[in-house]
């Protein structure tokens, strides 16, 4: 699976993988495999490394090497001045290995390897003090040592209860304004995502049997 990416116009999911994607509803195989060709990408182009909405206009791009494309939702095609260089986006790895936006604060984040940077979506440049270690951000809160499992095991029912009852009260205080998903600590959301990403996947393979 190179790249996973939910159409605003129709909340249909598109998978790629290769020189092909499937399109989903739901759980439910809608179209696929198709060739990257029916979105008007080239016939040469071997995959996709990432797509993305992007947080300054929701317009989606999709990125493979040192080029990028705008995808026309409602034609369900890349629009006809593209490809163009990834040196519009300032700062960007190429050959990307993921990008999304998140709601939270509307800024677009790219990944490769270990690292992620922070896009400012105005000045279309990386932002200062990036790139950073996604285990330093995103996952700070989920690592675990000997002393920590331990710690953890020893762990009473009642703190246990303590802990849900806290993020319960957090979501009713935020539910108003924000919603159910601004109340999560900010390390929990990119693991929901992971997560909900994955079963996707397993669903994805169940259905093609692969």
């Amino acid at each position: 699976m190179d790249a996973v990416y939910e159409r605003r116009t129709d909340q249909r999911i598109l998978f790629f993988a290769g020189r092909q994607y499937w399109v989903f509803t739901a759980n439910r195989l809608h179209q696929g495999p198709l060739p990257l060709t029916t979105l008007g990408l080239p016939s040469n182009l071997a995959s996709v490394d990432a797509v993305t909405d992007w947080g300054h206009n929701g317009r989606a791009f999709l990125f493979s090497g040192s080029i990028y494309w705008r995808l026309d939702e409602a034609e369900e095609r890349v629009e006809l001045d593209y490809p163009r260089d990834m040196t519009v986006w300032r700062g960007v790895p190429l050959h990307l290995d993921g990008a999304f936006t998140w709601q939270f604060d509307s800024a677009t984040y790219f990944f490769k390897g270990r690292r992620y940077w922070r896009f400012d979506n105005a000045a279309m440049h990386t932002e200062a003090g990036y790139p950073k270690r996604i285990d330093d951000y995103w996952f700070r809160e989920f690592r675990c040592s000997s002393s920590s499992s331990s710690s953890r095991r020893g762990k009473s029912a009642q703190e246990d209860e303590e802990s849900v009852d806290n993020l319960e009260w957090r979501r009713r205080q935020t539910s108003g304004a924000g919603g159910y998903f601004y109340a999560v600590p900010l390390a929990v959301w990119p693991l929901l995502a992971l997560t909900v990403m994955s079963c996707a996947i397993s669903i994805f393979g169940c259905v093609l049997n692969i």
